[in-house]
């Protein structure tokens, strides 16, 4: 797989506080400087002060104690020996380095020994003999590689543009007087180090996250110590979630020695409504600021993710002539299915195809092919499949499209910048599917999967039982997202529900099975309907079955009075054992009576109904008494 490589702007210059000077720039991460490819390697780089900052590193207490790396693509082996670093104070008129024979005079031996590199971003060494810069002084930089061994695969380090700042050698003889170093157009970024230094290197989460599938989902954020000390265990990493959704959690690190990395699993979110987040990690302040926090813009949508965030398109991947499959790897709390790919397309003439792959590269689903047309290009193209593909709960998948053999040779798919890319996300595949190819230095592709609307709650059953006079509802949910609860319906026709209950939902959102029970101590006489309102956090609401169950007469009594808060109209059923003719009435609570009906009531269930457009607000009592003026039961309601 080829890459279109495009200059930009990382970071430039000074980024400067304490004794920690960060020198990135216009990058091309195709060159070898630094260890080299070959048998023996040997680079010089020069850097200004105005670059590293005046008055940095140049009293012994702030000496130069560790330099970093900045790795773009690992090699192999990841360790690399006879490594030897020098640096030299030279004249702020020397701006420029020239073709020279290999020379370590002038220089002071500031690390022997080996680099590890096994992970991309910054890595370095702590030196073992520290460097005072001399003030007004330049600085140049010589590292050196005598093992002689050629790597499998080379090192990688993100390099500067700039005219005659380095030199290097890179051969199969051993480094002498005679050894001729070249002039590079590319300088290699550099990290002086004399500080505390706990930097967040990369926040992992999605750019488009679903309401309908994702959750819970958990954050992830990596930190790294860039400094030259120990970070104690216990230090702190806060994330913050702000915008349409909010959302806090603390975590510590174990101590971390230089150069060493932790990821940080936060506590799982468990719910989040549509809309624009900004995902912050932050670390406390140290010696240097410009690195203690980062942010990632996120978008809440109803029915996409993928993890392109905001930002903009740098670059371009694809198979050149060639073919295959571009996919990114995503694992969901819950069930979809998926009915579309969406990708941001660059080219203006490819076939491509959008593609659901399992873990191990099986295809489970492609659309037809389509050919891209010029006005395609730098746009989102969706591809739909014909069948939406279904994906398991906590399954591991692949999406992404296919680019089919051509004689354009262009590379269809827009990548976004990544530095370092997370692990075990961004993969090619054969055309027909296959062993997954994972890469962390083509950049975050731009490639997104289309699902279907999902029923906030699947409710599985709901039944209910007689227990005495009690009426017992149960009911099950094999799944729940932004679940408030369930609101308890009451009828005693099957055409009118009132409310009797509130259940909370027990997790709000959950991938397993949850059961409530709910009981009604006030059954009415004879056949009480029961029914479900199933209430999400954004209020809207849903309605499951009707269940029956009938129950025994009993003394006369009022057993429901609704709604309650009333508006203009009152309802009241009446529950009695026998034919009778009872008054039913409202008072205010002096006791005056404002309404009153002679009711004659069944051997069940009988409804009084009470228009209360005349009533003013207030509180009121409706008051139950029999023929023999007995008084039998008193109910509050109030008036809106």
């Amino acid at each position: 797989m080829k890459k279109i490589y495009f200059v930009f702007l990382l970071f430039f210059g000074n980024y400067l506080n304490a004794q920690v000077a960060t020198i990135n720039g216009s990058i091309n991460s195709t060159q070898l400087n630094g260890t080299g490819s070959s048998a023996y390697h040997v680079s010089e780089f020069l850097y200004t002060e105005t670059e590293i900052g005046v008055g940095n590193f140049t009293t012994a207490g702030t000496s130069i104690k560790r330099i970093n790396l900045n790795v773009n693509a690992v090699g192999s082996p990841t360790t690399q020996n006879n490594i030897k670093i020098y640096l030299q104070n030279v004249s702020s008129s020397v701006t420029a380095l020239t073709a020279t024979t290999y020379s370590t005079a002038g220089y002071t031996e500031v690390y022997s020994g080996s680099i590890t590199a096994a992970t991309q971003g910054w890595i370095g060494v702590n030196l073992t003999t520290p460097f005072v810069r001399n003030a007004g002084s330049n600085l140049q930089m010589m590292i050196e590689r005598t093992d002689n061994v050629v790597p499998v695969t080379a090192l990688t380090l993100w390099c500067l543009n700039g005219t005659n700042l380095s030199r290097r050698y890179n051969g199969t003889a051993a480094l002498s007087g005679a050894t001729s170093l070249s002039l590079s157009a590319f300088r290699i970024s550099a990290q002086f180090v004399n500080a505390t230094d706990l930097s967040v290197v990369r926040i992992e989460t999605l750019g488009k996250i679903p309401t309908v599938a994702a959750f819970p989902h958990q954050v992830k954020a990596l930190v790294q110590n860039n400094g030259n000390t120990t970070i104690a265990a216990g230090t702190q990493v806060t994330l913050g979630v702000s915008g349409a959704n909010t959302f806090n959690n603390v975590k510590t690190t174990n101590a971390l020695i230089p150069g060493a990395q932790q990821m940080i699993t936060f506590d799982a979110i468990n719910s989040m409504v549509a809309g624009t987040n900004s995902v912050t990690v932050s670390v406390p302040a140290d010696d240097n600021l410009t690195n203690n926090s980062a942010t990632f813009d996120q978008n809440v949508t109803n029915n996409t993710f993928g993890y392109p965030d905001g930002s903009a398109r740098n670059s371009s991947i694809g198979f050149n002539t060639g073919q295959g499959l571009l996919v990114t790897r995503h694992t969901n709390a819950m069930a979809i299915n998926i009915t579309g790919i969406r990708a941001y397309v660059t080219t203006s003439s490819n076939t491509i195809f959008g593609v659901v792959c399992t873990k191990q590269g099986v295809i489970l689903g492609q659309t037809a092919d389509y050919n891209v047309v010029p006005s395609d290009s730098l746009t989102f193209k969706s591809f739909n499949f014909t069948t939406p593909v279904s994906i398991g709960a906590n399954d591991t998948f692949f999406i992404g499209i296919g680019q089919r053999a051509g004689a354009y040779g262009y590379f269809p798919l827009g990548t976004q910048f990544e530095n370092p890319a997370r692990l075990n996300t961004y993969a090619s595949l054969p055309l027909a599917g296959g062993t997954p190819s994972f890469t962390v230095t083509l950049g975050r592709q731009i490639v997104e999967a289309i699902i279907e609307q999902v029923l906030p709650v699947t409710l599985t059953s709901f039944t209910g039982k007689k227990e005495g006079n009690n009426n017992i509802l149960s009911w099950t949910t094999a799944n729940e997202l932004n679940n408030k609860g369930f609101e308890i319906m009451r009828s005693a026709d099957g055409r009118n529900f009132s409310s009797i209950g509130f259940e909370a939902s027990k997790n709000n959102t959950t991938t397993t099975a949850t059961s409530y029970t709910f009981v009604d101590e006030k059954a009415l006489v004879g056949t009480n309907y029961y029914q479900l309102k199933q209430v999400d956090k954004d209020g809207k609401a849903t309605l499951s079955n009707v269940v029956l169950l009938k129950s025994a007469t009993r003394k006369l009594e009022i057993s429901t009075v609704y709604p309650n808060p009333a508006n203009d109209k009152l309802n009241a059923i009446i529950s009695s054992d026998k034919e009778e003719k009872v008054t039913v009435s409202i008072t205010d609570l002096a006791g005056k009576v404002v309404s009153s009906q002679q009711v004659s009531t069944s051997n069940g269930s009988t409804n009084v109904f009470f228009n209360l457009q005349g009533l003013s607000k207030g509180t009121y009592l409706l008051r139950l008494t029999s023929t023999k003026n007995n008084e039998i039961q008193i109910e509050k309601f109030v008036k809106h």
